[in-house]
């Protein structure tokens, strides 16, 4: 199995529906956006040196989360989806 993994650069033409906002995340609440979702999925924040922070299953037939986020330290973070057919990520920033 080979799983794509797509650098944010990437996602603007493979996936542009996979989005946070607000970016800068100013307050622990962030919504996602994608692609309607064909299975159950992840969704994994991961600092900037690769750590894993947080971890949200991801309802099948969904397209919009809205998400209350452990408390971040101000930096640059990571955003994953990950399914069996979707993989992209997208960077973000918490002040």
């Amino acid at each position: 199995m080979c799983d794509t993994v797509l650098s944010a650069q990437n996602i603007k033409d493979h996936d542009s529906n996979f989005r946070l906002f607000p970016n800068p995340v100013t307050n622990d609440e962030v919504t996602f956006t994608y692609n309607v979702l064909n299975e159950s999925s992840l969704l994994i924040l991961n600092n900037i040196e690769g750590q894993e922070v947080a971890r949200f299953h991801l309802p099948q037939w969904s397209s919009v989360q809205h998400l209350k986020l452990p408390k971040l330290s101000g930096g640059i973070y990571l955003a994953r989806l990950l399914g069996n057919h979707t993989s992209a990520n997208v960077k973000f920033f918490v002040e």
